[in-house]
């Protein structure tokens, strides 16, 4: 088990109380205007569900996705990388699942697997209508592939490749699903859509400055077709233009393309679309928010009072270079009540080593967090953590 004192407040003050029956980790936010603090509520601090110490079949494991299917089930997926740590090794997508809420987990089951392929990116969503979870995932990095589960994860049916209709020239010769969770649309003529993000990488060449492209993957049609949509596009050259990305419905239908910043201008990169995830503005830079040079998630929770509340989880430094891998760390959590136009921090997740990351709202309204870390490197263990948020006005009126 971690250590409580993993988790502390921005402010740098550890509140964290190892009790006999009862482990509950509070974070005071940095004296926003809307102060929160969040709440583990676990008996123990955090649950590793995947660990390369214990689980040594793989050498480390990386690359998390978590939903929750329409029982309630929580669905654990990851990349487990086989004799290396590197992203070419020969890799398996996994899951494991929880139906208590992460308090214990299934066995370890391999999903999909092809030989000495690399089969990674796990990029889930599920169908609300249905019930249907929709899973694709990557085969070398250079084919999109497809399955799904009737039976909230217990079987996957044969699963298909998607390349020839879902990619095009300009994604150029590397493509990527997600990582993590998509989402199905609530607004307007696009309800019930289901939208899965990705993006694709090729050399810059004189007609195309920045080589990655991020786009969707959508279906009308409860999952019996799919279309890809239009690429982001930078603002200006040398500027991001995509790459690893995570969309959200926001209150009004606009979808929120949450963005890895690659070039290390100062700033999470994002970008909106008007139409359903189809095409997007120009990517945009969200100085508030760090870019450590990783993946984050992003999901939207509803309120008691019927608002929408955005919440973003990323490692808490700023990047110096491109190669910089020592800025993921200090994984935390942002909120915005603003259809993530303005961003207040909450609190930490874990200070130590930690990346890549997911997000899930429980069917007790509680944040589900599955991500990447380690004791001393940012990746080798897949952790789980519930989290509840409060605002003080909130403790006050109780």
């Amino acid at each position: 088990m971690i250590n409580p004192e993993l988790l502390q407040t921005e402010r740098g003050k550890c509140f964290a109380r190892l009790l006999p029956m009862l482990v509950g980790c509070l974070f005071v936010a940095n004296g926003t205007a809307h102060a929160d603090s969040v709440v583990m509520l676990k008996r123990s601090p955090v649950e590793i569900v995947y660990d390369s110490e214990t689980q040594n079949t793989y050498e480390t494991f990386r690359i998390p996705a978590l939903v929750e299917t329409s029982d309630g089930k929580l669905l654990a997926f990851a990349e487990g990388r086989v004799e290396s740590a590197r992203d070419d090794a020969v890799t398996h997508v996994l899951l494991r699942t929880s139906a208590d809420l992460g308090n214990s987990w299934s066995e370890l089951a391999v999903v999909q697997a092809d030989g000495d392929r690399t089969i990674g990116n796990p990029a889930p969503v599920v169908d609300c209508d249905t019930g249907v979870i929709w899973l694709f995932f990557c085969k070398d990095n250079r084919e999109i592939w497809l399955t799904s589960s009737t039976d909230n994860g217990s079987t996957w049916k044969e699963p298909v490749n998607m390349t020839q209709e879902l990619t095009r020239p300009e994604h150029g010769g590397f493509i990527a699903t997600g990582p993590g969770h998509g989402i199905q649309l609530t607004h307007g003529n696009r309800a019930g859509r289901l939208l899965v993000t990705a993006y694709g990488h090729q050399n810059a060449t004189a007609t195309n400055t920045a080589g990655s492209k991020s786009f969707s993957l959508f279906s009308d049609d409860h999952g019996e077709t799919w279309q890809v949509g239009e690429s982001t596009q930078e603002q200006a050259p040398g500027l991001p233009d995509g790459n690893e990305c995570m969309p959200v419905e926001l209150g009004d239908g606009t979808i929120y393309l949450a963005i890895r910043n690659n070039m290390v201008n100062a700033g999470r990169a994002f970008a909106r679309s008007d139409d359903g995830g189809t095409t997007w503005d120009v990517v945009q830079l969200e100085s508030s928010l760090p870019a450590p040079v990783c993946q984050a998630s992003i999901l939207k929770r509803n309120t008691p009072d019927g608002q929408t509340e955005c919440f973003y989880a990323a490692p808490a430094r700023q990047a110096t270079s491109r190669k910089d891998k020592s800025a993921r760390q200090k994984l935390s959590l942002w909120r915005s009540r603003d259809d993530c136009r303005h961003w207040s921090k909450v609190g930490v997740i874990d200070r130590g080593p930690s990346s890549y990351s997911d997000l899930a709202v429980l069917n007790n309204n509680e944040l589900g967090c599955l991500y990447s870390a380690g004791e001393t490197k940012y990746f080798g263990q897949i952790r789980f953590v519930r989290l509840q948020i409060k605002s003080s006005n909130e403790d006050k009126s109780q």
